[in-house]
Protein backbone atom coordinates (compact mmCIF):
# COMPACT_ATOMS: atom_id res chain seq x y z
CA UNK A 1 0.00 0.00 0.00
CA UNK A 2 2.81 2.69 0.91
CA UNK A 3 4.39 1.51 -2.51
CA UNK A 4 1.60 2.33 -4.44
CA UNK A 5 1.28 6.04 -2.55
CA UNK A 6 4.98 6.33 -3.38
CA UNK A 7 4.70 5.54 -6.67
CA UNK A 8 1.27 7.50 -7.29
CA UNK A 9 3.06 10.69 -5.99
CA UNK A 10 6.45 10.29 -7.84
CA UNK A 11 3.74 10.71 -10.80
CA UNK A 12 2.10 13.53 -9.47
CA UNK A 13 5.56 14.66 -8.86
CA UNK A 14 6.10 14.37 -12.24
CA UNK A 15 3.69 15.59 -14.42
CA UNK A 16 3.61 19.09 -11.99
CA UNK A 17 7.40 19.05 -13.12
CA UNK A 18 6.29 18.58 -16.52
CA UNK A 19 3.93 21.39 -16.83
CA UNK A 20 6.13 23.60 -14.88
CA UNK A 21 8.77 23.17 -17.48
CA UNK A 22 6.42 23.33 -20.46
CA UNK A 23 5.20 27.32 -19.07
CA UNK A 24 8.84 28.13 -17.90
CA UNK A 25 9.86 27.23 -21.62
CA UNK A 26 7.06 29.35 -22.90
CA UNK A 27 7.63 31.96 -21.25
CA UNK A 28 11.61 32.12 -21.67
CA UNK A 29 10.97 31.27 -25.87
CA UNK A 30 7.77 33.51 -26.48
CA UNK A 31 6.15 30.69 -28.12
CA UNK A 32 3.80 28.13 -26.82
CA UNK A 33 4.10 24.95 -28.16
CA UNK A 34 4.12 23.78 -31.54
CA UNK A 35 5.16 27.53 -32.95
CA UNK A 36 8.25 27.58 -34.69
CA UNK A 37 10.40 30.69 -35.96
CA UNK A 38 10.19 31.29 -39.30
CA UNK A 39 11.95 34.06 -41.05
CA UNK A 40 10.35 36.63 -43.47
CA UNK A 41 11.53 35.12 -47.09
CA UNK A 42 9.59 31.92 -46.10
CA UNK A 43 6.32 33.53 -45.67
CA UNK A 44 3.57 33.25 -48.59
CA UNK A 45 3.12 36.09 -50.13
CA UNK A 46 -0.36 37.40 -49.34
CA UNK A 47 0.80 36.77 -45.51
CA UNK A 48 4.01 39.81 -46.01
CA UNK A 49 1.40 41.85 -47.33
CA UNK A 50 -1.23 41.57 -44.26
CA UNK A 51 1.90 41.86 -41.57
CA UNK A 52 3.40 44.66 -43.65
CA UNK A 53 0.19 46.74 -43.57
CA UNK A 54 -0.94 45.86 -39.84
CA UNK A 55 2.66 46.53 -38.90
CA UNK A 56 4.03 48.89 -41.28
CA UNK A 57 7.70 46.78 -41.17
CA UNK A 58 9.08 43.65 -43.31
CA UNK A 59 11.75 43.09 -40.36
CA UNK A 60 8.96 42.30 -37.11
CA UNK A 61 10.68 41.82 -34.20
CA UNK A 62 9.05 38.04 -33.89
CA UNK A 63 7.57 36.04 -36.44
CA UNK A 64 6.12 32.48 -35.98
CA UNK A 65 4.57 29.31 -37.67
CA UNK A 66 1.86 27.63 -36.16
CA UNK A 67 0.16 24.05 -37.47
CA UNK A 68 -2.75 23.01 -35.87
CA UNK A 69 -5.13 20.44 -37.19
CA UNK A 70 -4.02 21.08 -40.94
CA UNK A 71 -4.17 25.20 -40.21
CA UNK A 72 -1.00 27.00 -40.89
CA UNK A 73 -0.97 30.57 -39.36
CA UNK A 74 1.27 32.81 -38.87
CA UNK A 75 2.01 35.79 -36.31
CA UNK A 76 4.34 38.72 -36.39
CA UNK A 77 5.02 40.78 -33.87
CA UNK A 78 6.45 44.64 -33.49
CA UNK A 79 6.40 47.63 -31.19
CA UNK A 80 4.30 50.10 -33.54
CA UNK A 81 4.60 53.74 -31.57
CA UNK A 82 6.11 52.43 -28.54
CA UNK A 83 3.46 49.83 -27.89
CA UNK A 84 3.87 45.91 -28.70
CA UNK A 85 1.73 44.75 -31.51
CA UNK A 86 0.93 41.33 -32.82
CA UNK A 87 -0.98 40.35 -35.70
CA UNK A 88 -1.82 37.09 -36.39
CA UNK A 89 -2.92 35.80 -40.59
CA UNK A 90 -3.64 32.68 -41.81
CA UNK A 91 -1.57 30.97 -44.68
CA UNK A 92 -4.16 32.82 -47.11
CA UNK A 93 -3.46 36.38 -46.01
CA UNK A 94 -6.55 36.32 -44.25
CA UNK A 95 -6.43 38.64 -41.03
CA UNK A 96 -7.78 36.48 -38.08
CA UNK A 97 -5.89 38.88 -34.92
CA UNK A 98 -4.76 41.70 -34.03
CA UNK A 99 -3.42 42.40 -30.24
CA UNK A 100 -2.24 45.57 -29.60
CA UNK A 101 -0.46 46.78 -26.24
CA UNK A 102 -2.26 49.40 -24.34
CA UNK A 103 -2.24 51.62 -21.44
CA UNK A 104 -4.17 51.95 -18.44
CA UNK A 105 -4.99 55.21 -18.67
CA UNK A 106 -6.67 54.20 -22.88
CA UNK A 107 -9.11 51.50 -21.04
CA UNK A 108 -12.72 52.30 -21.90
CA UNK A 109 -14.32 53.27 -18.77
CA UNK A 110 -16.76 49.93 -18.68
CA UNK A 111 -13.48 48.44 -18.38
CA UNK A 112 -12.01 50.11 -15.69
CA UNK A 113 -15.08 49.93 -13.42
CA UNK A 114 -15.00 46.42 -14.06
CA UNK A 115 -11.43 45.76 -13.49
CA UNK A 116 -12.01 47.76 -10.17
CA UNK A 117 -14.73 45.63 -9.02
CA UNK A 118 -13.25 42.53 -10.19
CA UNK A 119 -9.84 42.97 -8.74
CA UNK A 120 -9.66 46.65 -6.62
CA UNK A 121 -6.06 45.69 -5.06
CA UNK A 122 -4.67 44.08 -7.98
CA UNK A 123 -1.36 45.30 -9.79
CA UNK A 124 -2.13 45.39 -13.40
CA UNK A 125 1.17 43.53 -15.83
CA UNK A 126 -0.16 44.26 -18.76
CA UNK A 127 -3.23 44.99 -20.92
CA UNK A 128 -4.14 44.03 -24.51
CA UNK A 129 -6.76 44.77 -26.93
CA UNK A 130 -7.90 42.12 -28.63
CA UNK A 131 -9.87 42.10 -31.92
CA UNK A 132 -10.40 38.90 -33.63
CA UNK A 133 -11.36 38.86 -37.05
CA UNK A 134 -14.60 35.61 -38.18
CA UNK A 135 -17.13 34.93 -40.12
CA UNK A 136 -20.34 34.85 -38.17
CA UNK A 137 -22.95 32.81 -40.42
CA UNK A 138 -26.69 31.80 -39.49
CA UNK A 139 -27.69 28.60 -41.39
CA UNK A 140 -31.35 26.88 -41.43
CA UNK A 141 -31.77 23.24 -42.07
CA UNK A 142 -34.99 20.95 -40.84
CA UNK A 143 -36.27 23.74 -39.04
CA UNK A 144 -33.40 24.09 -36.90
CA UNK A 145 -31.39 27.58 -37.03
CA UNK A 146 -27.52 27.25 -35.97
CA UNK A 147 -24.64 29.61 -36.16
CA UNK A 148 -21.20 28.77 -37.22
CA UNK A 149 -18.34 31.07 -36.34
CA UNK A 150 -15.57 30.24 -39.48
CA UNK A 151 -12.10 32.11 -39.22
CA UNK A 152 -11.00 33.40 -43.05
CA UNK A 153 -8.72 30.76 -43.11
CA UNK A 154 -11.74 28.07 -42.95
CA UNK A 155 -10.90 27.40 -39.63
CA UNK A 156 -13.56 26.81 -37.02
CA UNK A 157 -13.84 29.96 -34.92
CA UNK A 158 -13.30 28.38 -30.69
CA UNK A 159 -14.12 30.99 -28.23
CA UNK A 160 -11.68 31.04 -25.13
CA UNK A 161 -12.87 31.57 -21.97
Amino acid sequence: MKRRLFVAGVAVVFAAALCAVSVFAKEATGKEDGEIAVSWEKLPAPVQQVVQSQLGTDHPEQLTQETDDAYTTYEAAQKVNGQLKEVKVGDNGQLMEVEDAIAAADLPAAVNARLQKKAPKAEIKEIRRVTCYYYEIEIGEGGRTQELKVLGNGQEFEEED
